[in-house]
């Protein structure tokens, strides 16, 4: 944010450059693309999975929903599990999702580049 002009909410940051930023947020249904919302994120997230590097940003959003969840899991699991495989090539990417079954099941290796935040709901 501060690399672009903006306010970053901190009494001091260390921050690194990037080289893009890829995001999977929020998607829509397009007749006039003739995709549904599924294919939308997957084509987004292939992309992000292509092209980011380890100086780019991965933003996801609730990936898998779209689709029931054992295979949204799956998806998600997997792409992840693509990116830690990188080890330092690893991009820097931030994942909120509600399938917690990726931590319950330990989908996901353990090590120095993955960090679980839960938010508890009141």
């Amino acid at each position: 944010m501060a690399l672009v002009g903006s306010f970053v909410p901190a009494e001091e940051a260390e921050i690194g450059v990037i080289d893009a930023i890829f995001t999977r947020i929020h998607s829509c249904e397009s007749i006039s693309l003739g995709l549904s919302t599924f294919m939308i994120d997957l084509n987004q997230v292939a992309k992000a999975v292509n092209n980011a590097t380890e100086q780019s940003l991965v933003l996801i959003d609730e990936f898998g929903k779209g689709t029931n969840t054992v295979d949204g899991l799956a998806l998600l699991a997997a792409v992840l599990r693509h990116w830690l495989a990188l080890g330092p090539r690893c991009p820097h990417i931030f994942v909120a999702t509600n399938f917690l079954s990726l931590v319950q099941l330990q989908l996901l290796p353990q090590g120095p580049l993955v960090q679980y935040l839960v938010r508890k709901s009141l």
